[in-house]
């Protein structure tokens, strides 16, 4: 029994690692699209099955996750900044988009080519925290400063600077507008302190390519005196807001995990059982996961 049962996590573990890196290349092709990469034309073509089945779970997800994708969403008051998605612990951060409905729309665009037996998805500009992507006129997207999470930065910059550590930066950026929103104040804290280097590099890249942009670079340096003064808060009982979270969390892997055994051939009558009873319990559970980050999403919305 004890072979069977590590056959049966030896082979979990490899499906999950084959979905994860189908994952990867379906959200590079989202964000870019492949027109001039014939090798990822050829994956997606060889893993088609496996593509169009992952398109088709992360569409029908109102959180557009489906267990590979790890998504969040920026706001500045009730207006959507930007939709951000990464492979589900890959640890290579988030890609932007401008909102779910433009990650939405590419993902059908590619699902549409991918059942038709096309394997070329358009391009696509990435989205990233250059000059261009700003509006044109008084209104521009960072509002004239760094104080909310439109960050703008010199388009040489990612032109001649290394990328790997440019988007280290702007996920530390990230990482603390997040934690505002989630209004946790230890969180809060901690991002704070974690986004004052990026600061410091963001600053020293106008000095490098712009620096005649005196007022956005002096707004950067007020904005890191101010974090280095943050008080650290005194560590409190948990929250309702982060009990409800952690059970967010906790559903959420108990349900990927349902998910991805009830996606299973069976290899013996012990892992037959297991998966019907997985197809058994994985629609309750799945509501009780739904259930709960609206009660989570409830109190984050009382919290800010």
């Amino acid at each position: 029994m004890k072979k069977i049962l590590n056959e049966w996590k030896r082979f979990l573990k490899e499906s999950r690692q084959d979905d994860l890196y189908i994952a990867g290349i379906i959200l590079q092709a989202l964000t870019t699209g492949n027109v001039d990469a014939p090798t990822m034309q050829k994956e997606l073509q060889k893993q088609s099955e496996r593509a169009i089945r992952t398109l088709e779970g992360v569409l029908v997800d109102p959180e557009l996750e489906y267990n590979v994708y790890d998504a969040d969403t920026i706001y500045k008051r009730d207006r959507e900044l930007h939709f951000l998605i990464g492979v589900s612990g890959s640890g290579k951060g988030y890609q932007y988009f401008e909102s779910e409905e433009e990650f939405r729309r590419r993902a059908e665009q590619l699902l549409g080519l991918l059942k038709k037996k096309q394997y070329v998805m358009p391009e696509r500009t990435p989205l990233d925290y250059r000059r261009s992507t700003l509006r044109q006129g008084s209104e521009v997207y960072h509002s004239g400063g760094p104080g909310d999470a439109g960050l703008a930065l010199p388009s040489a910059a990612f032109e001649k600077e290394d990328r790997e550590e440019l988007d280290a930066n702007i996920v530390k950026w990230v990482d603390y507008h997040k934690s505002l929103w989630e209004g946790d104040p230890m969180k809060v804290y901690e991002s704070s302190q974690a986004v004052i280097p990026a600061l410091e590099y963001f600053a020293k890249l106008y000095l490098k390519y712009d620096r005649w942009e005196g007022k956005y670079r002096d707004a950067l340096y007020s904005l890191v005196y101010t974090l280095r003064d943050m008080p650290k808060p005194e560590v409190a009982g948990k929250s309702e807001y982060e009990v409800a979270k952690e059970r967010v969390e906790a559903l959420k892997k108990e349900v990927g995990e349902l998910t991805m055994l009830s996606r299973q051939e069976p290899k013996n009558p012990e892992h037959k059982k297991q998966i019907e009873q997985a197809k058994t319990i994985i629609t309750t559970k799945s509501k009780e996961y739904k259930d709960a980050k609206i009660k989570m999403r409830g109190l984050r919305v009382r919290r800010v």
